[in-house]
């Protein structure tokens, strides 16, 4: 294409190049040569005005002022950044950021200053300045624990290699040791799991460490939340168990429908599959035993639905999968546990956070060796909230629980459990059977339902998410 010029005008005529530009000159402000990135527009840095020009410099270096503006390396020592202080430029240290004797936040840095007017201690502020308080603006945790922040203000750097977090009894422990970590409870209101809540400074996670509320058979704990002022770094494989946070309550339809299960005339069991529990999507049907003559059917139990919020404000878990069981005892909890985490700077996950469903559960129906299948618990719940969350290279995985199965294969009178949900797949139903003059006729339970993750940031970073992701923002004050 040919371009004309006639007067200020530019005509494009087919064939004709672009003219030519000067890669080192920049009279619009802008550098086009990668290896020319910095445009001295009045050239008071090199010399020589609107130049492009190279740049290797030591990050974070002050370079020179320039009126009310800072020229600094940037952070790969490649280009400067400019920089408008607030309250001029200091040709020593760049902007200044107080008076003698004063504390202030300014240019998204809170400072203090000596009376001779020297910095004597800086923090970055991640959100920037409070508007009208010589302070960072900072993180408000969601669901309201912001308060137990307060509770503790000088809190300890954690650095854990395997532990577990009891939310029970608040305790954490590594083998026979116990680690002293400022924690408390919430109380828990009807159909939500109470929390509970740990205070750090900083949290580094590291090796295979767990949060838990009790064994399979325990009743449902709370969840637990990670509260950290500094950077949470979690670079093992932290998992939330069923029984921390996971879902009960029957107000939202949450238990999924056990199985029909009975012994026939003649003793045999007939054992219909729980069905699957919900979360942010629904579990799936057990299957069922079908008499052709219609007098010994066991109708499977029905699926868990939808449930819960995409904030996880209330935090939650997923739901428990249907089990036929007489006493609380034997209700195995199998929906996915809950976790909080909540960083006033970064939460970067470079290992894996487990808040999975359980598989369905597989036991004896009274007292006898016949079994009954459970369906899959619902995946569960995990809320990550900071200025930055980087998951690259990490896993947050929140799938449902596959239907539990008396059977490696499907036979006549025996029907596998359906699969959990992932983000791509949902939940499949159990396997019916017929009834038969088998001993034991067994369909199996239904898959679990998926589970939700929620980040609240200002800039995020993914990596693998199997769970409904969803994203918010970052409360602060």
């Amino acid at each position: 294409m040919w371009r004309v010029v006639v007067g200020s005008m530019f005509l494009l005529l087919p064939g004709c190049p672009d003219p030519i530009r000067n890669p080192a000159a920049c009279h619009d402000g802008i550098c086009i040569d990668p290896s020319l990135p910095f445009c001295d527009k009045d050239g008071t840095v090199f010399g020589q005005e609107n130049t492009c020009v190279a740049i290797g410099c030591t990050p974070g270096d002050l370079q020179q002022c320039r009126g009310d503006q800072a020229l600094t390396c940037n952070a790969t020592g490649d280009n400067l950044e400019v920089v408008q202080c607030e309250r001029g430029c200091d040709p020593g240290s760049g902007c200044r950021l107080c008076n003698p004797n004063e504390t202030a936040c300014t240019n998204g840095m809170l400072a203090t200053c000596d009376a001779s007017g020297a910095v004597v201690l800086a923090e970055p502020c991640a959100l920037g300045c409070f508007e009208d308080k010589p302070r960072c603006r900072a993180v408000v945790p969601s669901n309201n624990l912001e308060r137990f922040l307060d509770m503790v203000p000088d809190p300890p750097d954690l650095d854990l290699d395997g532990v577990t977090f009891d939310t029970r009894d608040g305790s954490v422990r590594k083998g026979a040791t116990t680690i002293a970590v400022p924690n408390f409870l919430t109380v828990s209101e009807p159909g939500v799991p109470s929390i509970r809540v740990f205070v750090a400074k900083s949290i580094k996670l590291r090796g295979a460490s767990s949060a838990d509320s009790g064994d399979e058979r325990s009743s449902v704990g709370p969840a637990i939340a990670l509260l950290a002022r500094g950077p949470i770094e979690i670079s093992g494989t932290l998992t939330v168990t069923p029984r921390a946070g996971s879902a009960v309550t029957e107000s939202d339809g949450c238990i999924a429908g056990i199985g029909t299960v009975f012994h026939d005339p003649l003793s045999r069991l007939v054992a219909a599959g729980g069905g699957g529990g919900g979360h942010a999507t629904a579990g799936a049907d057990g299957g069922a035993v079908d008499d052709s003559a219609d007098f010994f059917d066991a109708a499977g139990g029905r699926k868990g639905v939808v449930t819960g919020a995409s904030s996880l404000v209330p935090l939650r878990g997923g739901c428990t999968g249907g089990f036929f069981g007489s006493t609380p005892d034997e209700q195995y909890r199998s929906g996915g546990g809950a976790i909080q985490l909540t960083s006033g700077v970064s939460i970067t996950v470079t290992g894996v956070i487990d808040v999975r469903g359980h598989d369905g559960f597989v036991g004896s129906f009274d007292g006898q060796n016949g079994t009954v299948v459970g369906g899959g618990g619902g995946g569960g719940g995990a809320l990550l909230e900071a200025p930055s969350v980087i998951l690259t290279g990490g896993r947050v995985l929140a799938t449902g629980g596959a239907g539990g199965s008396a059977c490696v294969s499907p036979t006549a009178s025996c029907g596998v459990g359906g699969m959990g949900a992932t983000r791509n797949t949902g939940a499949t139903p159990g396997m019916g059977t017929t009834y038969s003059a088998a001993p034991l006729m067994n369909a199996g339970g239904g898959g679990g339902g998926l589970g939700r993750v929620r980040i609240n940031s200002v800039t995020f970073h993914g990596g693998e998410v199997d769970a409904a992701l969803s994203n918010g923002p970052l409360a602060t004050h």
